[in-house]
């Protein structure tokens, strides 16, 4: 689960126990956090390209 990187100085520490009824509660919690900013992301997204077409359309009138 844990990705290593040759910076990483926790090595000796345990991988988390993903039967732990609480830290599969922080790992769900993270991932509706993840999506939920990817779908904030793709909205603003969404809001610049709609506000970039209507310039050009209203630079072409």
């Amino acid at each position: 689960m844990r990705r290593h990187h040759r910076w990483d100085d926790d090595e000796d520490r345990p991988e988390p126990d993903l039967t732990d009824p609480a830290t599969a509660a922080a790992l769900e919690r993270a991932a509706r956090d993840v999506r939920a900013v990817k779908l904030v992301h793709l909205g603003l997204l969404v809001l610049g390209v709609g506000l970039l077409a209507l310039a050009l359309l209203l630079l072409v009138r």
